[in-house]
């Protein structure tokens, strides 16, 4: 990372990474020499590359009295923050001032955000304001520019009542996919935080701009926004209101309102009708795991995971091996492939769904959910934890599975859980419902209820902002109309209620 500023000598990097508040920015408001809005003042920036690797260089070229443009080395390692090591200022060979930042041991996470094709394009987002007016800004020899993908753009001032200074939204809308976020900025443009807008817009791609020169005071504090900082809850609360307004029915086409409407409905209703499926007496007496619950769940696997696609169902992981070939291209050779993979009793390893998504990013991540179903009567214990732990042992033990870049997750899922499952999914080192978890795979214990209400909370802003509400007889109504043939006789149309 590069810039072409001052640069720094000897004498300010000592002051400037001497200690945690040390910056020089904290008693300036402008850059020294072309007097840009400065962004930072509380001496952590330094800190902040950690956030990305393990070990941080920073190459600095200044004017020095003595030899011309001096050139300083400054280096950290995370394993020891308080110390950062500082060169004697020596000629430099690069005839431009500024400062490089060199990231070494990058983190998993870093690379995979980094690695993302639209990088490009949230970057551009996140700088769009400033880059109104201040200069350029390149990754990897791009220019930034956002006239490129801007479709429509309109600034709304803002009054809160007792709030001091001016404020205003600025709504950009983009003609490429966006992450959603609503920027927090000074009054200059230059982001400080983002949260999440919390409205409902379908069919935009969007970023909001909220400019107050306030949030430059909050220092650290803004960090706390998430979660309704006094000093900003009714500026915040203002921007939300601004931009569910700008994005009214006349912003949005009818019919992808009505499409997404009935969407939600459709969903909304449908875990309503599995309530009754797997938790009403007569009907999880009758629900049978291949028949029934495994044939509907088949067809409505976003209540898993949103973003994974279905590649397997009821079949034996050999198969599930093929489809993963497939994702991963040529990389798999199956032609001596003619013996099934076996869990460790022997027999053939048949999970009820899988569920796969490729993450795209340029080591092209693909991820696995195992879901492995089991019938309302059936409680999960010693022998339901054996299965699923077969199964990840049957993956990880095959050959064909050793791909760095894959990850699977393993679920088994049931109505209740025994003492020993509920002892094993909640264990000190793991998050609750994990038994096991490495870098490649890892398995969960997971209740009816939980998947349930994971699902409803993903949805609930969408269903309070429809004001659509959801009954056990709509929810049952729904898997007649839907899912008919797989019901038990007690949910039939033709048994009664």
């Amino acid at each position: 990372v590069m810039d072409d500023g001052h640069g720094m000598t000897k004498d300010d990097a000592v002051r400037g990474f001497g200690r945690v508040g040390g910056s020089w920015k904290r008693s300036a408001a402008t850059t020294r020499t072309q007097h840009r809005s400065l962004h930072g003042k509380h001496g952590q920036g330094r800190y902040a590359a950690f956030s990305l690797g393990g070990q941080i260089t920073w190459i600095s070229v200044a004017a020095d009295g003595d030899i011309g443009h001096g050139e300083i080395l400054i280096t950290g390692d995370r394993n020891d923050l308080r110390r950062f090591e500082i060169s004697d200022s020596k000629p430099s060979t690069r005839s431009i001032k500024g400062t490089r930042v060199v990231v070494r041991r990058l983190d998993e996470r870093a690379v995979a955000i980094l690695g993302r094709d639209d990088i490009v394009d949230n970057l551009t987002a996140i700088f769009a304001i400033y880059l109104e007016s201040y200069s350029q800004v390149t990754w990897g020899g791009t220019k930034l520019d956002p006239s490129r993908l801007q479709e429509h753009r309109v600034e709304y001032p803002l009054t809160v009542p007792g709030m001091e200074g001016k404020a205003s939204l600025t709504v950009i809308e983009w003609n490429a996919k966006i992450d959603r976020a609503i920027f927090l900025c000074d009054s200059d443009g230059m982001a400080l935080h983002q949260i999440s807008p919390g409205i409902w817009a379908p069919g935009f791609d969007f970023t909001a701009y909220l400019r107050w020169n306030g949030f430059r005071d909050l220092g650290r504090d803004i960090h706390l926004l998430d979660f309704e900082l006094e000093q900003a809850a009714p500026l915040l609360e203002c921007a939300r209101r601004t931009l569910r307004e700008h994005f009214r029915l006349d912003r949005t086409t009818l019919s992808t309102l009505i499409s997404t409407s009935r969407k939600i409905g459709d969903r909304l209703d449908f875990l309503a009708g599995l309530n009754a499926l797997v938790f009403d007496t007569e009907s999880n007496r009758q629900t049978l795991e291949r028949r029934q619950l495994h044939r509907i769940l088949a067809e409505e696997t976003w209540i898993f995971a949103e973003e994974y696609a279905l590649t397997g169902d009821d079949d034996r992981l050999l198969q599930v091996l093929r489809g993963h070939a497939e994702i991963l291209g040529d990389d798999i050779d199956f032609t001596d492939s003619r013996t099934p993979p076996r869990r460790a009793d022997g027999r053939d390893a048949i999970p009820d769904l899988v569920l796969s998504r490729k993450v795209e990013q340029h080591q092209n991540r693909i991820e696995h959910i195992v879901i492995e179903l089991k019938r309302p009567k059936i409680d999960i214990g010693v022998a339901q934890i054996n299965q699923i732990e077969s199964y990840a042992l049957a993956v990880l033990d095959d050959p064909r599975f050793t791909q760095a870049n894959v990850f699977w997750d393993f679920w088994v899922v049931g109505v209740r859980v025994d003492k020993y499952a509920e002892m094993r999914r909640n264990q000190d080192s793991l998050p609750h419902g994990f038994i096991q978890r490495s870098g490649r795979y890892s398995i969960q214990v997971r209740t009816w209820a939980e998947v349930i209400g994971d699902a409803e909370h993903r949805l609930k802003f969408v269903a309070r902002n429809l004001e659509y509400r959801s009954s056990r007889d709509q929810g049952i109504q729904y898997l007649r109309d839907t899912h008919s043939k797989y019901l038990p006789s007690a949910l039939r149309p033709d048994e009664g209620k």
